[in-house]
């Protein structure tokens, strides 16, 4: 690698490069600073040759943009004889550790990078579906203890070049099965990657669009959006109800309130019974069933690509809840559906109580007013 002031003109942006927007006020600082202080004091950005006297960006981006706002013509760069593939790899990389990039763009550079490194490295060319597919699938073996076979294996060589785990990738692609309406709209609501893949799992279209454009309104905080995502999981009928909680913009009528109030006490009341319950000795025995319930069947749904449970080997469609020794009953989903609706109770509940405290501090400032 070389250092070299070169001129600006002569410097390409990089193909690689999934963000797109940047903080305005932080450019301007940075590129005001490089107006006084010169672009000696400023991280030298990394390019390589493309022939013809011309570079390409690979790293640095933000200092290209200040440099050029600050209307200098030169630039210290370190220049690196590098593939595409590891150019991808550099900007990505680069971008994961900078604030401001979505988890949408991350997936997709993730994808990008991929296809270059499947290419260079295995002379494959493949689709963003096979990609997605392929990570779930190897993630899901390695985690499980279950073997990679052959064309498994080259590829989780290749994974480990992508700069991130692949449980973080696979996090990060399933934001990719979300329509692009539905990542548009996810991006500028700023859900956090957890919420877009949890949003993800639903495969209902109808109630995917309600959670995609709802869930920010009536949750603002990071786990109450994934407790009510949960909550329409066990029950898809909860979607409905992101569009029945009154906006914060309208206001309600007394009608409205008695409603809600009655709603949320007999909720709680509910609560107070299923604590009791849950503290009995048939309360435990059932709080197990469902605990190992849950446990086989996120580990299935962690291999769904697979017709066998990569533990006892079992059909899945014929699984009989054996393997693991988890011992479960018959009516453990059952049961689990049941407890999942009783949580969701307490869901609505907070969040019908979120929007009546509202109300209240709403009312007691313009009685100040």
């Amino acid at each position: 690698m070389e250092l070299k002031e070169i001129p600006v003109k002569d410097i390409e942006r990089s193909p690689f490069q999934q963000r797109k927007t940047f903080n305005e006020s932080k450019l301007q600082a940075l590129a005001d600073n490089i107006a006084v202080n010169g672009i000696g004091l400023v991280q030298p950005i990394k390019v390589r040759l493309i022939g013809n006297g011309k570079y390409q960006l690979v790293a640095g981006e933000r200092r290209l943009r200040a440099t050029i706002l600050a209307k200098k013509e030169w630039i210290h760069a370190l220049v690196d004889d590098i593939t595409d593939a590891q150019s991808a790899a550099q900007s990505l990389a680069e971008n994961n550790h900078r604030e401001g990039l979505d988890p949408i763009s991350k997936a997709k550079g993730v994808v990008e990078l991929y296809k270059l490194l499947l290419v260079e490295d295995l002379g494959e060319i493949t689709t963003q579906e096979d990609i997605i597919t392929r990570v779930n699938s190897v993630e899901a073996k390695l985690r499980t203890g279950y073997a990679l076979n052959h064309k498994e294996q080259a590829f989780s060589r290749v994974s480990k070049k992508i700069g991130s785990s692949l449980s973080n990738q696979r996090h990060l692609l399933a934001g990719l099965t979300l329509t692009p309406e539905q990542q548009e709209i996810v991006v500028n609501l700023e859900y956090r990657k957890e919420v877009i893949e949890s949003i993800s799992a639903i495969k209902d279209e109808d109630i995917r669009d309600k959670v995609v454009v709802g869930l920010k309104e009536v949750a603002e905080s990071f786990d109450t959006q994934l407790d009510v995502i949960r909550a329409i999981k066990a029950d898809p009928e909860i979607a409905n109800l992101l569009t029945v909680v009154p906006p914060k913009d309208v206001e309600l009528t007394h009608e409205q309130i008695l409603d809600m109030e009655q709603k949320v006490e007999r909720a709680r009341e509910l609560e107070v019974e299923q604590e009791d319950y849950e503290a009995s000795e048939q309360g435990k025995e059932q709080a197990r069933l469902i605990k190992n319930w849950v446990a086989h069947t996120k580990l299935l749904e962690g291999t769904a690509h697979e017709p066998f449970c990569p533990k006892c080997g079992k059909d899945k469609t014929h699984l009989r809840w054996v393997c693991c020794n988890l011992q479960l009953a018959p009516d453990a989903g059952m049961l689990a559906k049941k407890a999942a609706q009783l949580h969701t109770n307490m869901v609505v509940a907070d969040l019908l109580q979120d929007r009546l405290d509202y109300e209240d501090s709403k009312k007691e400032g313009a009685m100040k007013t």
